[in-house]
């Protein structure tokens, strides 16, 4: 885990390239945020990561399971990944917040309460499917 003083923040905005240029606006003073839009390389970017704020999608939070990345859910969309969300925050593999205000000091305080941290990488791993691929196969050949 690095020091959260030291922090650099690398936001992902896909396709919305009106969101993409505000937030290059709006931090393009500020050498600690990066605003990226497409990119092929998430896993790489998750791979540098010690925290992945995000919606709880399936495939980004498949992502992060593989990845042993925790995460941080923002409730964005509501109801159609609520499953999702409350399946991985009972997992104690994520925490969630429903206010973003509270976001950048619900990231401080995971990054700086190592037990906590620790355990939530902990319960990544346990759910971390290491022969998924095998498990998928071997199930469709049933």
């Amino acid at each position: 885990m690095n020091d959260v003083k030291d922090g650099h923040i690398r936001v992902v905005c896909g396709k919305n390239e009106k969101l993409k240029r505000k937030l290059q606006k709006e931090f393009e003073d500020n050498p600690r945020v990066e605003v990226l839009g497409y990119i092929n390389n998430i896993d790489k970017l998750m791979d540098e990561a010690d925290v992945f704020i995000t919606k709880p999608g399936g495939i980004s939070t498949t992502e992060a399971v593989n990845k042993i990345l925790p995460m941080l859910f923002i409730n964005i969309l509501g109801a159609c990944e609520d499953y999702n969300k409350q399946y991985f925050v009972d997992l104690g593999c994520a925490k969630t917040l429903d206010d973003i205000k509270d976001l950048s000091k619900e990231c401080y305080n995971l990054l700086n309460n190592e037990e906590e941290y620790k355990e939530i990488m902990d319960n990544l791993k346990g759910l971390k499917k290491y022969n998924s691929a095998k498990i998928i196969f071997e199930t469709m050949a049933e």
